[in-house]
């Protein structure tokens, strides 16, 4: 029996393999066609455009890792339709409770596998992001490792990262005068951005360099640094939106996790945030029972069902499941404003039914 676990096990692997490569194509190519819409703007390019689609796709697919289980369920079962093993096993006494739990356990353990990818690929998603406002921004701005720095004449400012809600944190301005010596030094805790292109710097020390004579006495200006609390600042460049948000999927949990919590406490909207959080919390729990869900509809088949009539109600149950998932989330979350009760529901409402199909097919005769 335990050969044929493994058997199942690897069929459904190459499902899921499967699915992957054809969303990863078909869900590429709308991300390429949204891309390449900028290509021409600044120094951006069609190879620019191919990059960040690649460098975005792994963190895509990851958030459809539960849908793929679902779909590669459905194809890696539907094989054993086509050629009769699904019969077969179920003639040697592997009843339709232990098929829909070993799909289960795969189911988990691919989504395991995803998980370690997308450690690695939110990172990546957000460094596409970035690269892509930097090529496509005409004021000088320039992304790196170390942060946003951003050259206007001469001023030059450092921006140490995008946080707490796609506001910028850690930010030095740099005021050089015409002879080339610096005049001025900002430090700023962090920003808030307002309308227009104002921001309100926080936790500011600010910090004036006088133009020094080697031979002046003790008389001499000296250096002067002032603290401020909050001090309104204008930007020397266009201000663009884009600039200042980074998508949510290219946040890693723990990023939106702190964004959520920092908002929290500035009693700020948060709901994007927790969402997201819960719902990539809920990535294990969601894949699986999505699973259960369709497998009953391959286990369940007779003998002269197709293959094609399976995987085409595999798909169209992934599309249901779909639908089902964001209006119900979306709509508990309105009537709730819990997070955790807006991700979980529709989970739930899939369990249901679930655990009623397995339970209908494995009392049923296997002819």
């Amino acid at each position: 029996m335990n050969l044929i676990y493994r058997y199942l096990m690897a069929a459904l692997l190459r499902g899921f393999l499967l699915v992957s490569g054809a969303l990863l194509a078909l869900f590429g190519l709308f991300e390429f066609m949204d891309r390449a819409n900028d290509v021409g703007d600044a120094n951006y390019s069609l190879a620019d455009a191919l990059l960040v689609t690649a460098m975005v796709m792994p963190a895509r697919l990851a958030d459809l890792s539960p849908f793929i289980t679902l779909i590669g369920a459905v194809y890696g079962l539907g094989t054993f339709v086509r050629s009769h093993e699904l019969l077969a096993m179920r003639a040697a006494g592997l009843t339709p409770l232990r098929l829909a739990i070993v799909t289960g356990i795969s189911s988990l353990l691919f989504l395991l596998a995803f998980g370690v990818v997308e450690i690695g690929a939110r990172p990546m998603s957000q460094q596409a992001n970035l690269y892509y406002m930097a090529e496509t921004s005409r004021d000088g701005t320039l992304f790196s490792e170390s942060g946003i720095w951003v050259q206007h004449g001469n001023t030059y400012v450092h921006i140490e990262s995008l946080e707490r809600g796609g506001a910028p944190t850690g930010i030095h301005v740099y005021n050089f005068g015409g002879d080339d010596e610096l005049d001025v030094y900002t430090r700023a805790e962090n920003a808030a951005i307002r309308s227009g292109s104002s921001w309100q710097l926080r936790n500011v020390l600010e910090t004036f360099y006088p133009d020094l004579d080697p031979e002046a006495g003790p008389d001499s200006p000296r250096i002067r640094r002032t603290e401020y609390q909050t001090q309104d600042w204008a930007p020397p460049w266009r201000q663009t939106t884009v600039f200042f948000e980074m998508p949510l999927e290219s946040l890693s949990l723990l990023q939106i996790f702190r964004h959520m919590l920092v908002l929290q406490e500035e009693e700020a909207a948060s709901g994007a945030y927790a969402l997201e959080f819960w719902r990539r919390c809920m990535v294990p729990l969601s894949g699986i029972v999505f699973t259960l869900f369709a497998a009953p509809f391959v286990i369940g088949v007779g003998p002269r069902s197709s293959m094609g009539g399976a995987v085409t109600l595999g798909l169209a149950n992934a599309l249901g499941i779909f639908l089902l998932q964001q209006i119900v989330t979306n709509s508990i979350y309105l009537l709730t404003e819990s997070s955790v009760l807006a991700v979980l529901t529709p989970i739930l409402l899939v369990l249901v039914p679930a655990i009623l199909l397995i339970r209908r097919i494995n009392g049923a005769p296997s002819g």
